[in-house]
């Protein structure tokens, strides 16, 4: 929901997504402090830039920040399991983790969801 840092003072600070899209602004306080609330909040592991414009127009190169990821993927589809028994496919968020159990809750098997 928020963006936090320290910029020159008095200076324009925005934030943009990955398309250049502007999420939010600020001024930066006397001591550089500035706090920018999103609109709309980031949650999915976004790659934001941030930079700060001086009162003379002067724009600072972009800094990143990369939003947490706090959205649950949705449930892994298409799953398969091959004629042996031993490999289960199927579709689901790229990079995430996946984890086959057993009725028990055991863990039989972890894999990464590839792209």
């Amino acid at each position: 929901v928020t963006v936090t840092g320290k910029a020159e003072a008095g200076s324009k600070v925005a934030i943009k997504d990955a398309a250049g899209t502007t999420l939010g602004n600020a001024t930066a306080a006397a001591d550089g402090t500035f706090t920018v609330t999103l609109d709309p909040a980031q949650t999915n592991g976004q790659t934001l830039s941030v930079v700060s414009t001086d009162t003379a127009g002067n724009a600072s190169d972009p800094a990143s920040v990369t939003a947490k990821d706090t959205t649950a993927p949705v449930e892994p589809s298409g799953i398969q399991l091959s004629d042996d028994g031993k490999t289960i496919s199927g579709k689901g968020e790229v990079g995430s983790t996946v984890t086959v159990t057993d009725a028990s809750g055991k863990a039989l098997g972890t894999g990464t969801v590839g792209a």
